[in-house]
């Protein structure tokens, strides 16, 4: 799942942004999840252990922000 956003650091025009779990294990899933995102190194896109890049415009940032704030309103 990880891989499946953050891969090319964003700078495709595909990546998964749902994911379908058992109710039964949620709970966990989401924080290991949560841990693993937590971890991911931010920095120089150039950099081979960089996991997330720099943004690329403006436009990117705002919808950036608009969609942690849909995810903090759904309360996940």
């Amino acid at each position: 799942m990880i891989n499946g956003i953050y891969f090319n650091q964003g700078h495709v025009c595909c990546a998964g942004s749902r994911l379908y779990v058992q109710e039964s294990v949620a709970k966990e899933v989401i924080r290991k999840l949560k841990d693993r995102i937590e971890s991911l190194i931010v920095g120089d896109p150039m950099d081979k252990n960089t996991d997330i890049g720099a943004i690329n415009s403006k436009q990117q940032l705002e919808t950036i922000h608009k969609y942690i704030k849909i995810g903090e309103a759904e309360g996940s």
